[in-house]
């Protein structure tokens, strides 16, 4: 896969996530909390953090921050075929610590089918469908021929 389809997250970020959280905990407000993680990048509003903060861990908060800050390249990357399958294969099956990526590579596949509910097709199959038979290419396939009704 392109080395441009990976996240390049700074890894400062989930250890500042994590101090946000903290100064969460001991009353800071959010504003303040978000105005401090700027200057390392990381744009978020007093809203998402206070909307984060207990629900996802630091590490999930700053990935899905990323994708958040991120939207247009992700819209630009242009995957192929191939590599949308290599993505579905690393979400069913992340490699060893990268499963904090999941949020990441369902927006990316996300944004380049058009499917309107892609992660469904791969958390959600089809009942009539062998689990044997719903592998990456075929949910690549489906997400890709998908074509809304028109009325």
């Amino acid at each position: 896969m392109r080395a441009e389809l990976n996240p390049a997250i700074d890894d400062r970020w989930a250890p500042a996530l994590a101090e946000a959280y903290r100064a969460l905990e001991e009353g800071h407000a959010p504003a303040e909390v978000a105005a401090g993680l700027a200057p390392i990048g990381v744009v978020v509003t007093p809203e998402w953090l206070d909307g984060a903060f207990g629900s996802v861990s630091p590490v999930e908060a700053a990935v899905d921050a990323y994708v958040a800050a991120h939207a247009e390249e992700i819209a630009a990357l242009d995957p192929s075929r191939e590599e949308l399958i290599e993505m579905v294969r690393e979400i069913l099956n992340p490699g060893s610590g990268q499963e904090r990526w999941t949020d990441w590579w369902l927006a990316v596949f996300g944004a380049h089918v058009p499917h309107p509910r892609p992660s469904d097709l791969i958390f959600n199959p089809p009942t009539d469908v062998s689990p044997e038979d719903w592998s990456p290419s075929r949910i690549v396939d489906e997400a890709l021929a998908y074509r809304p009704f028109v009325f």
